[in-house]
């Protein structure tokens, strides 16, 4: 079992990720400088929306410097990989002309220890960036990220965190073999890309958006603590399920 305890490394992970992803219908631009002005007032959209947030235990922000704040805390304790959203053939929103289109959610991968140990990896062909019997020998590390998103209500139901989803992950997933692709003999450890995605038994539409992702399921995860939590209108808990795909 690779060691999951958080280390430090580079932003991303040491990993290539492109400002920009497009798709068929969306554009995803990343949201990790707090020098812009614009980006920042993305991010304070989402998180003063109420049906962004309804089932985020942060919950709201309630100023743009709140919003900023949390923006920083995202880069800095998380080592958030964030897009914002938009709809190609969606006007920008009134009062937002410089928008590419409409602003439809958000989407990241946030660095964190595995709630739940991944189940066993499936060895195949490139499993490990190409690199046949590499690494033998050598301590393995596990690199962890969450899988989240959050959608306006006027996106909800035409596809857009799934479309969003896969090119997020198809993106990650190309940095991760790339960055195993040159990776040396010589490095002390071999780490290993896994990531998660945790959703509320009461909201499936998630868990449905999760499975077309290729994600499996882990396990129930119950925190120490059995305080409930509200979500999505009500008080919830405790418990919640994780789901996991190995990437690379």
């Amino acid at each position: 079992m690779p060691d999951s305890t958080p280390t430090t490394t580079p932003k991303d992970g040491g990993l290539t990720i492109p400002p920009t992803i497009s798709t068929p219908r969306l554009l995803l631009k990343r949201m990790n400088d707090t020098t812009s002005p614009q980006q920042a007032n993305w991010f304070h959209r989402f998180w003063t929306d109420d049906d962004c947030t309804t089932w985020s235990v942060q919950g709201k922000t309630t100023s743009p410097e709140d919003s900023l704040e949390r923006m920083k805390q995202h880069n800095d304790k998380f080592d958030m990989i964030t897009f914002a959203v938009f709809a190609k053939d969606v006007p920008p929103e009134e009062g937002y002309p410089d928008d590419p289109g409409r602003l439809v959610g958000n989407i990241g991968l946030r660095r964190l220890k595995a709630t739940l140990p991944p189940f066993p990896r499936e060895e195949s062909a490139g499993a490990s960036g190409g690199k046949e019997n590499e690494g033998e020998g050598r301590k393995k590390r596990l690199d962890v990220r969450s899988l989240g998103y959050a959608y306006f209500s006027h996106a909800w139901g035409k596809g857009y965190a799934t479309e969003a989803g896969k090119a997020v992950l198809d993106t990650y997933e190309a940095a991760v073999k790339e960055k195993l692709a040159s990776s040396s003999d010589s490095e002390e450890e071999e780490v290993e890309y896994w990531v998660e995605a945790g959703w509320d038994k009461d909201n499936p539409a998630s868990g449905n958006v999760i499975a077309k992702l290729g994600f499996k399921e882990v396990g129930w995860y119950v925190e120490e603590t059995d305080e409930l939590i509200f979500l999505g209108g009500k008080w919830r808990g405790p418990g919640y399920w994780i789901w996991g795909k190995w990437v690379g």
